[in-house]
């Protein structure tokens, strides 16, 4: 299993290196066997359990997380509990299961967002799709910031300033809108202001 991960690993990052010589992809070399001693020492110098595989560094500050799997093989809880804190923190995380997968991650967030896309777009589309105010229900900041993130590649930060809310509570809601990813209800509030979103920036 771990030659399988190992083999899928390298063939995604000599194709990201190959077509994205000026990012940088780098890897966590937080598994393998070590004997009591030397793990005991790397733990001192902060080598940290569930750490994702690969760190992609993107423009603006940003960057992402990948952990990669093959099929079989799921997370640790050590792994799941990084991913909630990256994701809190503002940054993204996926998981890669095939190269095709890896592949679709990366170009989704290296892709520089249209320009007639802003959050003030985003906004536009909560409140027309469900017909009341963005910050009137938690429920449509959920879904305003995960849009944000999916389509626009924004920081925290930036929605902190545009929404004029504090940076826990962007942390909050991104968190959340990855976790009711499962919620049937709200996937299709999701869908529906998604729709109206892309709709209008064709």
């Amino acid at each position: 299993m771990k030659h399988q991960e190992s083999t899928l690993q390298n063939t995604c990052v000599r194709w990201f290196r190959y077509q994205y010589p000026q990012l940088v992809i780098y890897a966590v070399p937080n598994g393998g066997s070590r004997n009591v001693r030397e793990a005991q020492r790397l733990k001192a110098e902060g080598v940290l359990a569930g750490v994702a595989d690969l760190v992609v560094l993107l423009p603006e500050g940003k960057s992402l997380y990948i952990e990669m799997k093959v099929k079989g093989n799921r997370q640790t809880q050590n792994q799941k509990d990084f991913q909630n804190k990256a994701i809190a923190l503002g940054h993204t995380y996926a998981v890669c299961y095939t190269f095709e997968e890896f592949q679709k991650v990366i170009e989704n967030f290296t892709a520089k967002p249209a320009r007639n896309i802003t959050l003030e777009h985003i906004r536009q589309s909560v409140e027309i799709s469900t017909g009341e105010p963005l910050k009137s229900s938690p429920q449509y900041l959920k879904v305003f910031c995960g849009i944000a993130k999916k389509h626009y590649n924004a920081t925290n930060k930036e929605i902190a300033k545009y929404l004029q809310k504090s940076l826990s509570s962007i942390s909050y809601y991104v968190k959340q809108n990855s976790q009711l990813t499962n919620s049937k209800g709200y996937n299709l509030l999701f869908k529906d202001i998604e729709n109206s979103f892309l709709e209008r920036c064709k």
